[in-house]
């Protein structure tokens, strides 16, 4: 089943989808460094993220 987690950033409106929660945080973590210049995520982020991922 797909998967899907929205950007925890206000006012950004990014959503990303993957086939696996592993896939939602790469592409996460790209978006990241991209949009918000944030080069790595804090383990505290990848672990609230992690708990995010929903099923779509």
């Amino acid at each position: 089943m797909a998967k899907a987690l929205k950007c925890f950033k206000e006012g950004c409106t990014f959503e990303v989808r993957g086939n696996s929660v592993d896939d939602v945080l790469a592409k996460l973590k790209m978006h990241a460094m991209i949009a918000h210049q944030m080069p790595q995520l804090p383990p505290d982020l990848i672990e609230k993220a992690k708990g995010s991922v929903r099923d779509v």
